[in-house]
């Protein structure tokens, strides 16, 4: 009976284990639909692929031609920083950039663990890749007739962001502006900054979470912007700008420990749209 009793238990625990070790290594492509009434309609329908906290993967190439297959139309892509850590190889990081490249033009911020590298290496090697890194700097990007601006901030944690230095052209030309920080907790920050699209990563979703319960690591900020999308609270933005919505990856790699609970990795095909999508009524 006793025996019995410790073989259930065991292969309860080899079962989890496994379960955990699958949700970190296995990739889910989510496609988020992200409405906001002041977008461009010549933006309407864009497509952009937003991948965050690489840390130690390895992108294959076989994944990108399966992404690229079923998504043919990604226009833009976005990397929320961590897409290196501590004892990653240069060569990992050339890799991943050169295939994220290969699909759209890449935009991407530092995150915490890039600065735990050697970031002036890595820096380099983005930049061969083709990579533009936003560093408190906004770019223009236009789409037929209409334009948007993409600003990036570096890093909360280690008190590089500097968000006015990052939204100061598009406070001297506004327009639909789009912010991509690693760490959502630069909400902490805004006042009537002009943002409408907001995409950040650093939160892992907790990395190990319960149903009803939710993350089991994470506290403050980090669990009340956990992941997906939020609309914020922007009493001081003005309101003829129809408000602030942040989405929140729960990326792609891990932290720490190699395993997930209840919050499998993930990537994301953005559908940008202009108007609400209507619901059909029955017949």
């Amino acid at each position: 009976m006793l025996w019995g009793i410790i073989a259930v238990i065991m292969g309860c625990v080899i079962f989890m284990f496994v379960r955990m070790y699958w949700e970190a290594k296995n990739t889910m492509i989510q496609v988020e639909h992200l409405y906001h009434e002041r977008l461009p309609e010549s933006w309407d329908h864009t497509s952009i692929l937003f991948i965050s906290d690489i840390h130690r993967r390895t992108i294959s190439e076989n994944w990108i031609k399966e992404l690229t297959f079923t998504h043919t139309d990604i226009e833009l892509v976005l990397v929320g920083g961590d897409y290196t850590e501590r004892g990653v190889p240069l060569e990992r990081v050339r890799h991943n950039m050169k295939l994220l490249r290969s699909v759209a033009p890449v935009y991407a911020v530092h995150g915490n663990h890039d600065y735990n590298a050697d970031y002036r290496e890595v820096d380099i090697v983005l930049r061969e890749c083709g990579v533009h890194l936003l560093d408190n700097e906004a770019v223009w990007l236009e789409k037929e007739d209409a334009g948007v601006w993409l600003a990036g901030v570096d890093d909360v944690l280690t008190e590089r962001a500097k968000l006015r230095v990052a939204l100061s052209e598009p406070n001297l030309q506004p327009a639909f502006t789009m912010l991509l920080v690693h760490d959502p907790s630069i909400v902490q920050q805004l006042h009537d900054e002009r943002i409408h699209l907001m995409f950040a990563g650093h939160t892992h979703g907790g990395q190990f979470r319960l149903p009803w319960i939710g993350p089991l690591v994470s506290s403050g900020i980090y669990r009340r912007y956990s992941y997906g999308t939020y609309e914020l609270d922007r009493t001081a933005m003005d309101a003829s700008e129809g408000g602030t919505k942040i989405f929140i990856s729960r990326g792609m790699g891990t932290s720490h420990i190699p395993l997930r609970l209840f919050c499998p990795a993930e990537v994301h095909i953005i559908k940008l749209h202009s108007k609400k999508k209507q619901s059909s009524a029955p017949a």
